[in-house]
């Protein structure tokens, strides 16, 4: 079954970034599992924390960095694929050119792994809502 949100570590990172969690839209369980309201055990406690789904992560990431954060360049175009997100730009010679790419695997990682790159080498100040 695929991944559908962020998990306990992914929420920690991003929260540690600056992402507000008014920006989540799921709850996830501490072994996984995901829903879309609280999960609470019959003794009443409270056993979920409040994640991010695919789409959430996906609205997150910004379609053209503008920014030439670390790297000094911008990139034209943001590239989601099955399994994995990528930005580049388009060459002189019509070619679509890679410039930053994630990690393959599950889509709800490439977004995660690609925010945490983006903010890492200063192309995305969540605390700003963008560079």
């Amino acid at each position: 079954m695929a991944k559908i949100c962020t998990d306990y570590k992914q929420i920690d990172r991003l929260v540690e970034l600056g992402f507000d969690l008014s920006t989540t839209d799921m709850f996830c369980t501490e072994d996984g599992g995901a829903s879309n309201f609280p999960i609470c055990s019959s003794d009443g406690e409270k056993h979920y924390r409040e994640a991010w789904s695919l789409g959430a992560l996906l609205g997150l990431l910004p379609e053209v960095l503008k920014s030439e954060g670390k790297y000094g360049r911008s990139f034209e175009s943001l590239h989601i694929m099955k399994e994995q997100v990528e930005y580049g730009c388009w060459t002189k010679s019509s070619t679509w050119s890679v410039m930053i790419s994630s990690p393959q695997g599950e889509l709800v990682d490439a977004a995660f792994h690609m925010l945490c790159w983006l903010v890492d080498n200063g192309y995305l100040n969540p605390r700003n809502k963008g560079i």
